[in-house]
């Protein structure tokens, strides 16, 4: 991405936290991002347009973290664990994209079947990870509440690490304990 995308990236990610999407306004972004209103316009035709690259930018980078995860010749439970660490960490760096993701799940705009399309793959990533679990879920509605429980546990564990910065480091082994007990 060049200087003046990531640029409106990243103030795109910090208007839309702060006042929403109905909130948002184009010429806010701009000043924000330091371009004139005419090359935001240049880039994206629209705030739909630019909040779509700015939704799939942000998800893609969450999803290739947790694939590059996944993808590590690790005992089942251990990339449960290391994905929890990840996402976690991601997740604080990244905390008002996902406030912008958290509070777009809901509706049926475009941006909103988007959103919810790329979290859907994000799952099936953890669903075939807790798959490999000895002993995990037998059913298809076992496995939907032990992908729902794990995604839970990260927005869950997300919300605590905010409200409790000194236990970041014992949060994402701790919970996952837990998590794999309820489901074992």
């Amino acid at each position: 991405m060049n200087k003046t995308k990531e640029a409106i990236y990243n103030a795109s990610i910090d208007i839309f936290s702060r006042c929403g999407y109905t909130g948002a306004s184009m010429d806010e972004i701009a000043v924000l991002a330091g371009v004139a209103k005419g090359t935001l316009y240049y880039h994206f035709k629209s705030k739909e347009d630019l909040f779509l690259f700015v939704m799939q930018t942000g998800l893609t980078d969450l999803v290739d973290d947790a694939k590059r995860v996944l993808g590590k010749k690790l005992p089942p439970a251990e990339k449960l664990r290391s994905l929890c660490q990840s996402q976690l960490k991601a997740v604080r760096k990244n905390e008002n994209f996902i406030k912008v993701v958290l509070s777009q799940l809901f509706g049926q705009e475009e941006r909103q079947q988007l959103l919810r399309k790329e979290l859907n793959e994000y799952s099936e990533d953890i669903r075939s990870c807790i798959r490999e679990l000895d002993g995990g879920p037998q059913t298809p509605q076992e496995m939907d509440a032990a992908v729902a429980g794990f995604l839970g546990m990260l927005v869950s564990a997300s919300v605590y690490s905010a409200l409790h910065p000194s236990s970041k480091k014992d949060v994402p082994d701790l919970l996952l304990e837990n998590y794999l007990r309820g489901i074992l």
